[in-house]
C-alpha cells in the first residue's frame, strides 16, 4: 500500500456521515459517484481512478482513500476491522456482496492468480526432477505435503480438495 492511500480510519476527517454526504453508492454496480462538486469530482461522475495496484483510489481533502473501504463505511457505518477482501479476486468489483472484512491471513488464502514463477499454470503443484508432480498447501503458516502424483491433473485435484477444506471462504 503506498503512503498516500492509507487505511480509512487512520484519519478522523472521514466518517460515515461525510461519506454518505460526498458520495452515492450504486449497489448494483458497486461504484461510488460524487453527489456534489468536490475538487475535480463533478456531481454524478464516478469517484476515483484505478491505481497501479489495481484498486480504485479516491482523493478527498488531499488524502487518499481506497474505494472498497469507503464503501464498507458507507454501507455499514463503521470502519472495517481488518482487511477488505474482494471475494471474486476482482479488485474493482466493489459490490457489497463481494466484499468481506477478514484477517489478512484469510485474504492471502483467497488468491486466485498464479505466482509469476509457476511454470505449470496450476496452483499448489510443482514438477520434480523425476517427472512426478508434488502437491502441497500452506495452512496456518505451515506447508502441508498432499502427495506425489503421476499426473498434473491428480496433483491439482488434491490441491483443490485441500484448499476447499483448509482455506476459509475459498471458492465462494
Amino acid at each position: 500500500m503506498d503512503r498516500l492511500y492509507k487505511e480509512v480510519g487512520e484519519w478522523n476527517s472521514m466518517n460515515s456521515d461525510l461519506v454518505r454526504e460526498l458520495f452515492n453508492y450504486d449497489e448494483n454496480t458497486g461504484k461510488l459517484y460524487w453527489s456534489k462538486f468536490c475538487g475535480r469530482g463533478r456531481a454524478g461522475k464516478e469517484a476515483g481512478t484505478i491505481k497501479l495496484d489495481g484498486y480504485r483510489g479516491i482523493m478527498y481533502a488531499r488524502k487518499g482513500y481506497y474505494a472498497h473501504r469507503l464503501i464498507w463505511l458507507y454501507v455499514y457505518g463503521v470502519y472495517p476491522q481488518y482487511t477488505i477482501d474482494h471475494i471474486d479476486g476482482n479488485k474493482d468489483n466493489n459490490r457489497i456482496g463481494n466484499l468481506r472484512d477478514i484477517k489478512q491471513i484469510f485474504n492471502n488464502q483467497n488468491r486466485k492468480k498464479l505466482r509469476s514463477d509457476n511454470s505449470l499454470s496450476v496452483m499448489g503443484v510443482r514438477k520434480t526432477r523425476t517427472g512426478k508432480y508434488v502437491s502441497s498447501i500452506t495452512t496456518n503458516g505451515c506447508r502441508v505435503h498432499l502427495g506425489t502424483f503421476c499426473s498434473v491433473d491428480d496433483a491439482a485435484n488434491a490441491y483443490v480438495k485441500a484448499k476447499t477444506t483448509h482455506h476459509y471462504g475459498w471458492g465462494v
